[in-house]
């Protein structure tokens, strides 16, 4: 019998606003973040889409849109295979600093997850709760990332295509029928806010930009020297010129 799950990515935070790297360091939902998740439930209410179970990472921004949507009517369980991707020892920086798409295993050695442990978590969980009997309409409230590679683990069996980012409260439709999970339909665009997707650095200014390239070359130069001394390896720790950067940028 076929069963369908609406996965969907939680409203804005403010680690989102601020553009820090955010996976399992967790920060609360803005007033955006909010009234996205009203209208994802508005829109599940007029489609007159009525879940039988409900699912959410652990993560409270998570957990806070589920809520939302739901009007905080509806029992839900929370999942920790449901969390997004662990970052490592990058969690809660600058977003300057994260490496080009895509990102493989590059936060392994950080202390984060390799990409395919990663996808794999997410899917094992998804197939888990979606086996159990009576979960006909599911709900469930995850990550930006974990929402993007839940869909590769399965992007073969895709009847339409996903294209650009996962903006928050985006939701991904899915039949599932005989072991397969197939996207049918994709709302990428709840409520976006243009003006901050097209300026990135809008909320700290030129000054934090310029520090994220400074810092970005003090670390580059910082590792290459660790690396010739077989020191050990901390991406975070920078030299006293990096330091100086960071004090002038963030303390002045």
């Amino acid at each position: 019998m076929k069963k369908i799950l609406y996965m969907m990515r939680h409203g804005q935070t403010l680690f989102n606003q601020q553009h820090k790297i955010q996976g399992w360091c967790d920060s609360p939902l803005t007033d955006l973040g909010i009234k996205q998740a009203q209208i994802a439930g508005e829109y599940f209410k007029k489609n007159n889409i009525m879940f039988d179970h409900a699912y959410s990472s652990t993560s409270e921004r998570a957990c806070d849109t589920l809520e939302i949507v739901t009007e905080h009517k509806m029992s839900y369980t929370r999942l920790k295979g449901l969390k997004e991707w662990n970052f490592g020892a990058y969690e809660g920086k600058d977003e300057c600093l994260n490496p080009k798409l895509p990102y493989g295993d590059f936060f392994y050695p950080f202390g984060g997850e390799k990409e395919n442990d990663f996808r794999e978590r997410v899917n094992q969980t998804v197939i888990d709760f979606m086996n159990q009997p009576d979960h006909q309409m599911v709900l469930a409230v995850s990550h930006g990332a974990a929402c993007a590679q839940f869909y590769r683990a399965w992007e073969q069996y895709a009847k339409v295509k996903r294209e650009g980012r996962l903006y928050n409260c985006c939701i991904l439709k899915y039949e599932y029928e005989d072991g397969i999970f197939t996207l049918v339909k994709s709302i990428i665009q709840i409520l976006r806010n243009s003006d901050q997707m097209k300026k990135p650095y809008k909320l700290y200014g030129l000054r934090s930009f310029i520090f994220c390239k400074m810092l970005k070359q003090d670390l580059i130069g910082f590792l290459k020297m660790a690396v010739t001394k077989f020191m050990d390896l901390d991406p975070f720790k920078i030299s006293m010129y990096g330091k100086r950067w960071l004090s002038f940028f963030y303390f002045t």
